[in-house]
C-alpha cells in the first residue's frame, strides 16, 4: 500500500508540475553554460590567492589618484572602481592584482542570459511567479525522493539499489541507471531553490549577527601605510569579498572590508580594526545556495548542473514514455466476465506482462474460445469459467504487483467453480532475489484448492523471453485440448528473413527418438553462437525459435530434436543437403559467451549444446572452459562428439562431464553431476566464473536451486548476486 502512495504520488507531482518544471529546466540548462563563459574570459591572474591585502591595497594608492572600491568576484576576477585623470583609467575594470594594472573592461551583462535568468527566476510573473518556481523545485525533491524509494523497493534494498539494474525495458533501464548518479545533483538544485525562494519572500529567520567593538582596546595613533596595516596583513586576497575604500580623511570615516563571514571596520590611520561584525550562519548558507544553485565560480560544477538539467528532460520523456507504455497496455474484451470460460488474469507493474496476456487472449479468439482478460486485484467470481490463467511479474522481493496485491485474499474469500483448470506463469529476473517468488506463491495457492485442476507446473520466464512464453503456451495449449498459435508479442520493427542453404545433415537414432544437426550458409554474418534462429513451417504464422551456433566460416549450426507432431521439427527433418529455406536471425546478448572470464562453465541437456558448439571457438586462450552435459545415451552424445574432441585438441574446452539417463541402470541427469560437483562449481562463480545454461526450462529449475543452496551454505549469498554481476546466462525453454 505505502508503494502504491509513492508510486502515485512520483507520477502525479511529475504530471502537475510538468509544464513548469519543463520551463525552469530548459531556463536552468542555458543558464548553467553562463558560469562557464564567465570562467573561461581571459581575466584570472594565477597564484594570487595568497597576496596580503596590505601590498595590494597600497600598490592601487600610490597608482590612482583615488580607489573607491577593491572586489574580488566568484569568477576570482579581481575589479577596481577608481578615479583617475587618464580616461581609459577612469571607472570599474579588471586589474592585475600584482601590479595594480589593467587588465581588461567589465563586459555588459549578456542580454540574452540576463532575460533568461528573469524567466527562470519568475516566468515574468512576478511574486506569482516566483512562488511557482519555488513550488516546482519543491516538487523536484519530492520526485527524486520518492523515485529513490521505489528504486529500493524494485531493487530490494539500498545495496542492491545501487547495484545492476535489469536491463528489461531500455527506458525503464536508464531512466533508473541515470536517476541514480544524477540524484545527489538533482537534490541539491530542487533544494537550494527552495531555499533561495523562501530567502526572497523572508521566511527565514534573519539570523543573530554579532558586533564587537574594537574601541576600547589601546591602539597606536601613529598613522602608518596601508602596507603596514595589522589588519591588511593576515587577509588573504583570496578570502576577501569587497574592500571599500574611506571617501574622506576624518578619522571616523573607515576601510571596509567584506569577508565571507564577516566584515571589518579598519583605521585609516593606524591600520586597526575598530569593529567586527559576524555574520550569521543564514548569510553564509544563502551565499552557498545561491553559488550551487547557479554554478558560480565553477567551471565544473556548472558542467554537472547543465548534465543535471539535461537528465531531468529525460526523466521527463521516459517517464512519460513509461506511463504512456503502461496505459497502452490496458487490455479490451470481448466477452463479458460472467460469459467467459477462459480467465486470464495478470499481475503487472509496468505494464509489460499485459502484452503476454494480449497475446494470449488473441490466440484464444482467433480458436473462438470465449475469453475475458482483467487485473488480479479485479478477481470475483467467473460463473462459467473452467479454465484460470495467471500472469504475474514480482516487485521488489518477492511483493506482488501493485495490481496484484489484493488477489489472494479476494481468492480465499471466493473460491472459482469446482473443476476450474489453472495455470501459473511468473516473468521476473534470476537477478533479484526470490525469483518469480509471487508467482509461486500464487500457484500455492490455487493447488492448495482441491477443487481446481493444475494444468502445467508453475512456468518462470526470466526476462520477458518470448520463446519462453509460447513453449508454455504449447504446453498449456494441449493440456486444456488446444492448438495454440500465439502472435508476436514483442516484434519492434519489420521482419527481416535471411536465405539458409542445407551443406551437410547429420542424424542420430539412439533408441529413444531422433536427434539432428543441420549445417547452413547464409549471407546473413551479423549474428553470434548464442543468439536466435526463427523459423516458420509452412501453412503456419508462429516461428519456432532455435539456439545457435556460428561455426568457421560464418556457418550456422542447428541442433534439433525430432517430435511427433512437431510442425517445425519435421520441416526440417525433411529437408535435403543443397535444400534452402528462411529464418529470421534475433540477436541475444543476453547469451553471448564472455570474452574475458576467468573460467566459463557450459551446462546443458540435450539439443542444449548446439550454442556451445561454437563458442569455445572464440574463447580467450586463457579462460579455462568445462561442459556439463546430459544426453539419453552414448548414441545421443555421438552427433557432438566431433565438434567436442576438435574443442579438445585446441585446448579450448576441457574434458567434459557427460551424464546419460537411459544408458544403464545408474542413470544420471545433467543435474545430478552438477549436485556431484556444486562446491567446486559455486567457488568458481566466487572466484569470478561464468556460467551459462542451455536446455530445457525444468533442468534449468533444478540446476538454479542446487547453485542457491550452495552460495548460501558457503557465502550466504544469493545467485541473484551473481547475476547481477553478469556471471549467470541462461536461454532454456
Amino acid at each position: 500500500m505505502l508503494r502504491n502512495i509513492w508510486r502515485y504520488s512520483h507520477f502525479a507531482l511529475a504530471l502537475v508540475s510538468s509544464v513548469f518544471l519543463l520551463l525552469a529546466t530548459v531556463t536552468g540548462l542555458i543558464l548553467a553554460l553562463e558560469p562557464i563563459q564567465q570562467q573561461l574570459q581571459p581575466y584570472r591572474v594565477a597564484e594570487t590567492q595568497d597576496l596580503p591585502l596590505s601590498k595590494i591595497v597600497q600598490t592601487l594608492m600610490d597608482q590612482y589618484e583615488e580607489v573607491l572600491e577593491l572586489e574580488v568576484d566568484a569568477n576570482g576576477f579581481v575589479k577596481v572602481d577608481v578615479i583617475s585623470m587618464e580616461e581609459d583609467l577612469n571607472g570599474a575594470f579588471y586589474i592585475n592584482p600584482l601590479d595594480g594594472q589593467k587588465i581588461g573592461d567589465i563586459p555588459p551583462k549578456n542580454a540574452f542570459f540576463e532575460w533568461t535568468t528573469n524567466f527562470h527566476r519568475s516566468l515574468f510573473l512576478k511574486s506569482t511567479g516566483r512562488f511557482l518556481v519555488g513550488l516546482v523545485s519543491f516538487f523536484l525533491c519530492l520526485i527524486a525522493l520518492s523515485g529513490t524509494l521505489l528504486l529500493i523497493k524494485r531493487q530490494g534494498g539500498i545495496r542492491p539499489a545501487f547495484g545492476k539494474i535489469v536491463k528489461d525495458n531500455i527506458y525503464q533501464y536508464y531512466h533508473i541507471i541515470l536517476s541514480r548518479w544524477m540524484l545527489i545533483p538533482v537534490l541539491i538544485i530542487s533544494l537550494s531553490g527552495v531555499y533561495l525562494s523562501l530567502l526572497r519572500f523572508d521566511m527565514l529567520p534573519e539570523g543573530e549577527i554579532t558586533v564587537v567593538n574594537h574601541q576600547s582596546v589601546k591602539v597606536s595613533n601613529q598613522q602608518i601605510t596601508p602596507r603596514d596595516f595589522p589588519a591588511f596583513k593576515n587577509i588573504k586576497l583570496g578570502d576577501l569579498r569587497k574592500l571599500t575604500f574611506p571617501f574622506s580623511e576624518e578619522i571616523d570615516d573607515y576601510f571596509i572590508v567584506d569577508l565571507a563571514d564577516k566584515q571589518l571596520k579598519v583605521n585609516q590611520q593606524n591600520g586597526q580594526s575598530v569593529e567586527t561584525t559576524h555574520f550569521s550562519t543564514i548569510n553564509a548558507i544563502s551565499a552557498l545556495s545561491f553559488n550551487l544553485h547557479t554554478g558560480t565560480g565553477s567551471i565544473l560544477w556548472s558542467l554537472i548542473l547543465a548534465v543535471a538539467a539535461a537528465n531531468i528532460l529525460f526523466f521527463m520523456y521516459s517517464g512519460g514514455v513509461i506511463a504512456y507504455q503502461r496505459l497502452r497496455a490496458t487490455i479490451r474484451n470481448v466477452y463479458r466476465p460472467d460469459e467467459a470460460e477462459y480467465i486470464i488474469l495478470m499481475g503487472s507493474e509496468n505494464g509489460s506482462t499485459k502484452n503476454f496476456g494480449k497475446s494470449l487472449q488473441t490466440a484464444l479468439l482467433q480458436l473462438n474460445k470465449k475469453v475475458f482478460v482483467d487485473e488480479l486485484n479485479n478477481y470475483r467470481l467467473y460463473q462459467k469459467m473452467k479454465n484460470l490463467v495467471v500472469l504475474t511479474s514480482t516487485y521488489g522481493v518477492g511483493d506482488p504487483p501493485a495490481n496484484a496485491n489484493l488477489f489472494l485474499d479476494k481468492f480465499r474469500q471466493t473460491p472459482p467453480p469446482p473443476d476450474t483448470h489453472f495455470s501459473v506463469v511468473g516473468f521476473g529476473s534470476l537477478a533479484y532475489p526470490d525469483f518469480c517468488k509471487y508467482a509461486l506463491q500464487v500457484d500455492e495457492t490455487l493447488g492448495a484448492d482441491t477443487q481446481l485442476k493444475r494444468v502445467t507446473e508453475p512456468h518462470l520466464i526470466h526476462n520477458q523471453s518470448e520463446s519462453s512464453f509460447k513453449n508454455w503456451a504449447s504446453d498449456w495449449g494441449r493440456g486444456v485440448g488446444l492448438e495454440l498459435e500465439l502472435p508476436t508479442i514483442q516484434r519492434k520493427q519489420k521482419v527481416k528473413f535471411s536465405d539458409l542453404k542445407i551443406v551437410n545433415k547429420q542424424i542420430v537414432k539412439d533408441g529413444h527418438g531422433i536427434t539432428f544437426t543441420l549445417t547452413l550458409t547464409t549471407k546473413n554474418q551479423s549474428f553470434q553462437s548464442g543468439d536466435l534462429l526463427g523459423i516458420v513451417p509452412p501453412n503456419e504464422t508462429m516461428e519456432r525459435w532455435y539456439s545457435i551456433a556460428k561455426i568457421q566460416g560464418g556457418k550456422v549450426l542447428l541442433s534439433i530434436k525430432l517430435h511427433e507432431l512437431g510442425a517445425c521439427s519435421n520441416y526440417l527433418y525433411q529437408k535435403k543437403e543443397g535444400e534452402t529455406f528462411q529464418g529470421i536471425f534475433q540477436q541475444n546478448k543476453d547469451f553471448h559467451c564472455p570474452k574475458k572470464a576467468k573460467s566459463v562453465i557450459l551446462i546443458a541437456n540435450g539439443t542444449g549444446i548446439a550454442p556451445y558448439l561454437g563458442m569455445w571457438q572464440n574463447v580467450h586462450s586463457n579462460t579455462k572452459t568445462t561442459l556439463y552435459w546430459g544426453g539419453k545415451n552414448k548414441k545421443s552424445y555421438e552427433l557432438y562428439q566431433p565438434w567436442v574432441q576438435l574443442a579438445l585438441e585446441k585446448d579450448a574446452l576441457r574434458p567434459p562431464v557427460i551424464a546419460y539417463s537411459k544408458e544403464s541402470a545408474d542413470f544420471k541427469y545433467v543435474q545430478d553431476i552438477v549436485r556431484q560437483n556444486r562446491l567446486q562449481l559455486v567457488q568458481q562463480l566466487e572466484n569470478g566464473a561464468t556460467i551459462m545454461i542451455c536446455g530445457a526450462i525444468a533442468m534449468q529449475n533444478d540446476v538454479l536451486a542446487i547453485l542457491e543452496e550452495t552460495a548460501m551454505e558457503l557465502y550466504q549469498k544469493k545467485l541473484s548476486v551473481y547475476q547481477r554481476e553478469g556471471q549467470l546466462l541462461m536461454d532454456c525453454y
